[in-house]
């Protein structure tokens, strides 16, 4: 499980680009038999390739960078934009219900969205592909209990 830090940023995992990592595998190893037997290609073929691989890894991390969630003591956090950002923020005593899906890739690869909602019922935070959505939600759990208790330990 993941340790609690005072505030922590999750992104997107890389696991969702799977099939893509396994095609660019796929291709490289294609492009190695054809050096290692001598073969012939046409070069529109191999700028073709170098084009989807390189095409295929900026689109998959710029993609990554364009959502982040932040959790402190305090709130969650969901930002997304990449120049202009969005940011949406739900108080972590204001929280009554965590969801986690996940589709039969996600059990497999262990990913999934989660989605928070507020008491509000207006706010709701959607995290699309998350490690370990399981262990994130029992660590988000914890600190609305920590949160709960601390503040009835004031009055």
């Amino acid at each position: 499980m993941m340790g609690i830090k005072e505030e922590m940023t999750l992104r997107n995992s890389r696991k969702m680009y799977f099939p893509l990592y396994m095609m660019i595998f796929i291709l490289v190893g294609f492009l190695g038999y054809i050096y290692v037997n001598g073969l012939s290609v046409h070069k529109f073929l191999l700028m073709g390739i170098g084009l989807f691989i390189a095409l295929t890894l900026t689109a998959s991390e710029t993609r990554r960078f364009k959502e982040a969630y932040t959790i402190n003591k305090d709130f969650l956090a969901h930002s997304s934009g990449y120049i202009s950002k969005d940011i949406k923020k739900i108080l972590i005593e204001s929280i009554i219900d965590i969801d986690v899906k996940q589709g039969i890739w996600q059990r497999l690869l262990r990913y999934g969205d989660i989605q928070v909602h507020a008491a509000s019922g207006a706010h709701i935070i959607h995290m699309k592909n998350i490690n370990k959505p399981h262990d994130f939600v029992k660590m988000l759990e914890t600190r609305m209990n920590n949160k709960k208790y601390n503040d009835q330990s004031r009055i």
